[in-house]
Parts: structure tokens; sequence; C-alpha cells
């Protein structure tokens, strides 16, 4: 499946019939309570991503943190689909949230944030898997963060080593 976008456009197109329609979102946002409207998501194609949802403590966060699976699997997905300078160009697009990422990992631990502080502002969508994303989110420093991002092989790791080894020598975020 060498760059065909026609085939990757259709199967995106195949995926898009699989959202909520107008039906299932008018009968989310009429929903009386939490638990009404939980029930109408659970009828839908992001069923599966609502398990944690659905017990009795769980609330808004759980519902983020399905959304934000269902939004990391549907990206590598669509990366499952593509190849050659399709699935490259795919990746390029998602790594802008990588980026973002990376950044809020940084911020995060040089100004003293916990590690659920810092997953919890994470934008899931990138190519960074989410267990590298949390390894270098519980790191203390951020050589322990760009070493964490270094295992996982991603290509925005040569770029994290370089801003760390800049904020070591200023102590300034920007450099």
């Amino acid at each position: 499946m060498p760059d065909d976008y026609a085939y990757i456009n259709t199967r995106v197109r195949i995926m898009r019939t699989k959202l909520l329609d107008g039906r299932s979102l008018d009968s989310a946002l009429a929903a009386g309570s939490y638990q009404e409207f939980l029930r109408v998501l659970t009828e839908t194609e992001l069923a599966a991503n609502l398990r944690d949802t659905t017990t009795e403590q769980a609330g808004l966060a759980e519902l983020d943190q399905a959304l934000s699976r269902n939004l990391f699997d549907t990206a590598r997905k669509v990366l499952g689909f593509a190849d050659g300078d399709a699935k490259r160009e795919i990746q390029a697009l998602l790594m802008k949230w990588d980026l973002v990422n990376l950044k809020t990992v940084a911020r995060g631990i040089i100004t003293g944030r916990g590690a659920d502080a810092i997953l919890a502002n994470l934008i899931p969508g990138g190519t960074l898997k989410p267990a590298a994303l949390q390894a270098a989110a519980q790191s203390t420093d951020l050589p322990g963060a760009a070493a964490a991002i270094a295992l996982s092989g991603h290509p925005l790791a040569a770029a994290m080593r370089a801003a760390t080894q800049a904020y070591a020598s200023s102590n300034r975020m920007l450099d």
C-alpha cells in the first residue's frame, strides 16, 4: 500500500461514518444526568474506551481520559493505513502534539509539578507512546525525561536532549 492516498482517504471516510451522528449527539446533550449521558455514549463506537467511566466514582476526569485514549487509538489506526511518504506526512502532522507534550513535560519538571499533574495536561494525539510520555513525566529531572524519550526511539528525542543541555547551561527554558 505504498503512498496510496485514495486508500487512506477511503478508510478515513469509513471511520467518519462511525462518529457520533446528529441523533446520538442530540440524545447525549439532552441527557438529564451524567449517567444517562454516559449510557448514550456507550451505545456508540466510543464504548470500548468508556469502560472506566461507568463506575460509580467516575467523573469528568475519567471521561476525558477515555476520549483521550480514543483519540490516540484513532491516530494510531490512521497511521496503520499509511505507508511511505503518506505515513511520514501523517506522522509530521501528529508530531505537533508530541512537541506540545514534550514542552509540557519539561515545564512540569522545571516548575516542580508532580507526574500526575504533568500527565493530566498531556494531549494523547501524537506519535509518542503513552508509556514513553508517562516515563518522562515521572522523571525527577530533565536529563531523565530526555533519556526516557530517547529509549522510545522517537524522532524528537535528539531535540529533547539538545533542549535539556541548553537549559542546563543557561537555566532558561527558551534556549
